[in-house]
């Protein structure tokens, strides 16, 4: 920047002096200095020495701070004062020379000077030069510009956007103009490579249907890849258009050139994204506002021809499918006439391979029957290329953990590629000549009675389609294997029963005997057991009337030791008198011979009695007893019998308490039934003994009556007294916890029991 004094226009001359003509002249330019609208300012040696308001008002400051300034102190660039130095030394004047000027409070100007210089007698550079500001016409030019590129660029997207519609609806299958499309595209937006994947919502994927160039290593022309990335999860979420750029996740082309811009438009259908459209340019921020709407506009349009190239494609699927069912069909049908029309299967195996291998490819086909001992398989028949544990038929081979599966979930399985890889045993052995193998479970009548192996030497060569078929052509054979099993052991079976029949006429006439020899001991236990009843309690009262006569006072006094001797005789005695009516009684009731004499009880007296003939012979367990019983409530029964059932369990309760135990007696209603209850804090019994606690001689865990002594009869009687009142007898109890007997008996309304 140059600014002339006014002074420094050279030396005045006599017409200028002031008394000559020219005075007012100069006034009149001073004037115009000072009221002009553009900025002048007068520079002598790079110094300021003059300048008018409108320079002053430009660098926002007065004319008298801005005199005696350094030019170097506005200029943006230092290198440009040097340059415009030069231009006026050279050239002696400039015109329209384009600046660029910085105000002391950091506003930056663009600016237009004209001026001229001269050189003064010391050789030091003047010039004035009127500066103007055009930063604003600069400004609005840079907008016209934009608007008429815009315009220009709208235009160009009209044509091409009217281009692309005219191709994406010249065919209903797109891949035939994918190419042509992103080319027209390329033309407008920067592209190394593009994609339209089909989203799905559910399974959270997008498989890519067209690609053109490589814009990465999971897009993989039809292969699902997971909806992961977040520009994708976006762009679907939101149903708008996206862009990144400075991305690095991916190549386009090699391995130099990599994905740094992406743009991502959604495939729309009634509001629901059900596709993408994506574009990738290995060139950074090469995507504006104006590429999304753009791109967004195209998205739109192809959205329908894409939707429209699906529904093509399902049509055909769908015809094809249906062609191809009709032939599945007729083999399936000619498949169940084939295995149908013999019980002899080796006749029609042959023939039922070949139809099998028009529906499914395979290289071996097999088919194994579970063996009785359900840990082996038996091949009953195989065909094609042979492997060393599938030889012939006949061979018997372990189940393994694969094939076992498959037999538990009674679901067939797909096995190839990497499975081979996750599964042991056989299986993991035929892998060596085998690389895809279908297992189906034989089903008949419910059960899994064998395998169907279809097998083939190419890797992945099964979808779950031929899974499908397998399995049906399984469910054709397995009914008529189980026939041929079932016939086969029919036949066996009649022989066995030809060979068996004189056997079970001998068994039959030694049974007869046997019964007869039963019969025979059944009345002589019977008798003997009366009899012996008799001569065991006829000595025994007479034992039991002495101990008593012991303890009256007409025979004296007798010493605590004598009393205690005479007690335990007592108590023994009754013990054993019982037992023998326990034991007879037992018998009367297996023999069918014991009746009940059914009549009002009452409840709460007879538990009262059992609970003190108990008191007198062990006072260190505590019974409680507790009858809640309505008084409307009346029991028909045998009291005698009840009372011996009462007595049982307080015995057990008693014989296994431990001392100062307690041990508590309950009655209640329960259901229309009288419920007792025996409930004590002893040893308890064992879950594993509750089954058989109730059986004759059985007191549980062995060691029980060698500790505690016994019979094991108490229970056992209890219980088939319990029966004869057409009630149940039940068990709570664990090891060290106690037990609970509960007891419930039907109510009546009169004193009719059925007999035994």
């Amino acid at each position: 920047m140059a600014i002339h004094k006014l002074n420094d226009l050279g030396p005045p001359t006599e017409a200028m002096s002031p008394g000559g003509s020219d005075l007012s002249q100069l006034l009149r330019y001073r004037q115009l200095f000072e009221r002009s609208s553009d900025a002048i300012v007068m520079v002598v040696d790079r110094h300021i020495i003059d300048a008018n308001l409108a320079a002053a008002k430009m660098m926002g400051m007065d004319v008298k701070s801005l005199i005696g300034l350094e030019t170097t102190t506005f200029y943006a660039d230092e290198s440009e004062g040097d340059q415009l130095r030069k231009s006026f030394a050279e050239n002696g004047f400039i015109q329209d020379y384009s600046v660029k000027l910085v105000t002391p409070d950091g506003r930056e100007l663009d600016c237009m000077l004209t001026g001229s210089a001269t050189v003064n007698p010391d050789g030091n550079l003047s010039t004035q030069t009127i500066i103007r500001d055009v930063t604003e016409q600069l400004r609005a030019e840079a907008l016209l510009s934009a608007r008429e590129e815009r315009l220009r660029r709208l235009a160009r997207q009209n044509e091409i956007l009217a281009s692309i519609g005219q191709i994406v609806s010249s065919s209903a299958d797109f891949e035939t103009v994918f190419d042509t499309f992103t080319g027209k595209l390329g033309g407008l937006v920067q592209c190394d490579a593009a994609v339209i994947g089909l989203v799905d919502l559910e399974a959270q994927t997008v498989t890519p249907r067209y690609l053109n160039g490589k814009p990465g290593p999971d897009w993989e022309l039809d292969r699902p890849a997971p909806l992961t990335d977040m520009l994708l999860k976006q762009a679907v979420g939101s149903g708008k258009t996206i862009s990144e750029n400075g991305q690095n996740v991916g190549h386009v082309g090699g391995d130099e050139s990599r994905v740094r811009s992406t743009l991502i438009a959604p495939l729309r259908q009634n509001n629901n994204v059900f596709g993408l459209l994506g574009l990738f340019c290995n060139q950074p921020s090469a995507y504006d506002q104006d590429d999304e709407e753009f791109v967004e506009l195209v998205a739109d349009q192809i959205a329908g021809v894409v939707a429209n190239a699906q529904l093509y494609a399902r049509l055909r699927d769908a015809e094809e499918l249906q062609t191809h069912l009709a032939q599945e069909g007729a083999i399936m049908a000619e498949l169940g006439r084939v295995v149908s029309s013999s019980l002899e299967l080796n006749d029609v195996y042959e023939r039922f391979a070949e139809l099998v291998r028009f529906l499914v490819p395979f290289d071996r086909i097999a088919i194994s029957m579970i063996e009785p001992d359900l840990h082996h398989l038996k091949v009953a028949y195989s065909a094609g290329k042979r492997h060393p544990m599938y030889v012939d038929k006949d061979v018997i081979y372990p189940i393994g953990p694969t094939s076992q599966g498959v037999m538990n979930n009674r679901t067939g399985i797909l096995v190839q590629g990497a499975d081979f890889e996750r599964v042991t045993g056989p299986l993991r052995e035929a892998s060596s000549v085998f690389k895809s193998i279908v297992i189906a479970p034989l089903i008949a009548d419910d059960s899994v009675i064998g395998l169907l192996f279809i097998s083939s030497t190419e890797e992945n060569v099964y979808a779950l389609r031929d899974l499908d078929v397998v399995q049906r052509v399984g469910d054709q054979i397995a009914g008529v294997l189980e026939i041929t099993q079932l016939y086969a052991h029919r036949t066996e079976t009649e022989s066995l029963l030809r060979a068996s029949a004189s056997r079970v006429q001998e068994q039959a006439a030694e049974l007869s005997y046997i019964n007869s020899d039963l019969m025979r001991a059944s009345k002589v236990k019977s008798e003997f057991l009366s009899h012996m009843s008799h001569e065991l309690r006829t000595p025994l009262n007479v034992v039991l009337g002495f101990a008593d006569l012991l303890t009256e006072p007409a025979f004296g006094g007798l010493t605590e030791r004598q009393s205690r001797f005479v007690e335990n005789i007592t108590t023994s005695g009754h013990h054993l008198l019982r037992l023998i009516n326990d034991t007879l009684e037992l018998s009367k009731i297996q023999d069918g011979l014991l009746k009940l004499t059914v009549g009002k009880v009452d409840v709460a007296a007879c538990l009262e009695e059992c609970v003190n003939t108990l008191r007198s012979r062990r006072s260190d367990v505590l019974v409680t007893t507790r009858v809640d019983i309505p008084e409307e409530s009346v029991f028909y029964g045998d009291e005698q019998r009840l009372s011996q059932i009462v007595r049982c369990l307080l015995d057990n309760a008693v014989k296994f308490s431990p001392t100062n135990g307690q041990v508590e007696l309950s009655a209640f209603t329960s259901e229309a039934a009288l419920g007792i209850s025996v409930k004590d804090d002893g040893i308890g019994i064992d879950e594993k003994y509750h089954r058989e606690i109730f059986d004759l001689f059985n007191q549980g865990h062995p060691d029980t009556s060698k500790k505690y002594g016994g019979s094991g009869l108490g229970l056992a009687f209890a219980k088939q007294l319990v029966d004869l009142h057409e009630g149940t007898l039940s068990l709570e109890s664990s090891e060290g916890n106690g037990s609970l007997f509960t007891v419930l008996l039907p109510y009546r309304h009169d004193a009719a029991i059925r007999p035994n």
